[in-house]
């Protein structure tokens, strides 16, 4: 059981992405999560285990983010480093009901047994087998939303993986297509329990994913409103965006915006398709 009351300090503590997956491990509705943090705040983590029944296990490498344009400081891709006594720096923490799951995950992720660590998180197979597969791939160098997402049609922003990097998202995994059946069923579940646990709470967050983004490998991404057809729309309102990118210097209210077949073009700026879709999340 997860209170209101605790699940707001956590958010608090942790921020809203972190936050959300560590009560979702606490209610098991996820058998376990991963999350990153500083050696400094290892203490503090040890007690939100315990705070929410939980068991924890912490990784034996430090942890160097990749830096990534335009994307709040944050990166999926992280290398990794021994750890000494006298390393500062981050490193990678496993919670999970289960002492032996919270074991199992470490030996896994230091292994590089991508599948195996995926299916022990809860990740669909589907999903599992394509993002192993990709390690493997030339085209993974790139991001692996532009990898598997197409933005020809809407998305359901249940699958909405773009926003991360600003604490938006109900999934933690990336979907091996935008109409994976697997993940849509377990978006669903995952925010059924987050709504038994915060109504305010899922409901904010189901309003910010179900929205336009401009996903990019060059500037950044983007959360906005719009008005226009999927073709060519005009920014109404910002919702996301890195202030410190220098797409936030372009994505300005009344920038149009136009999807052809091999650019997208962001006013008088072009971006080769392939390293930018212009998503509608429903």
């Amino acid at each position: 059981m997860v209170s209101g009351d605790l699940f707001t300090s956590l958010v608090g503590a942790w921020g809203p992405y972190r936050a959300q997956h560590m009560a979702l491990v606490a209610v098991e509705a996820r058998p376990a999560c991963r999350f990153k943090v500083h050696r400094d705040d290892l203490p503090a983590a040890f007690r939100t285990a315990r705070q929410l029944s939980l068991e924890i296990s912490v990784g034996h490498d430090t942890i160097e983010s990749r830096s990534m344009e335009g994307r709040n400081r944050y990166s999926e891709w992280c290398s990794r480093r021994p750890l000494r006594p006298a390393s500062r720096g981050s490193v990678y923490v496993y919670l999970s009901p289960r002492l032996p799951t919270v074991q199992r995950l470490r030996r896994l992720d230091e292994a590089d047994d991508n599948a195996a660590f995926g299916a022990a998180l809860g990740y669909p197979p589907c999903c599992t087998q394509s993002f192993a597969e990709g390690m493997i791939e030339p085209a993974f160098t790139r991001d692996p939303v532009l990898n598997r997402y197409e933005d020809e049609r809407p998305i359901s922003w249940y699958l909405n993986v773009s926003l991360v990097c600003f604490q938006l998202g109900l999934l933690a995994h990336f979907p091996c297509s935008p109409a994976c059946e697997p993940s849509l069923g377990l978006a669903a579940e995952l925010f059924k329990a987050l709504y038994n646990i915060s109504p305010s709470f899922a409901t904010g967050l189901s309003l910010g994913l179900a929205t336009w983004v401009l996903h990019t490998d060059w500037l950044g991404i983007a959360g906005f409103r719009c008005t226009g057809s999927g073709q060519t729309v005009s920014v109404q309102e910002v919702l996301a965006i890195d202030q410190d990118s220098d797409l936030a210097r372009l994505l300005l209210p009344g920038v149009v915006i136009e999807r052809g077949e091999k650019t997208i073009r962001i006013g008088e700026i072009e971006i080769p398709a392939g390293h930018a879709r212009l998503f509608r999340f429903l």
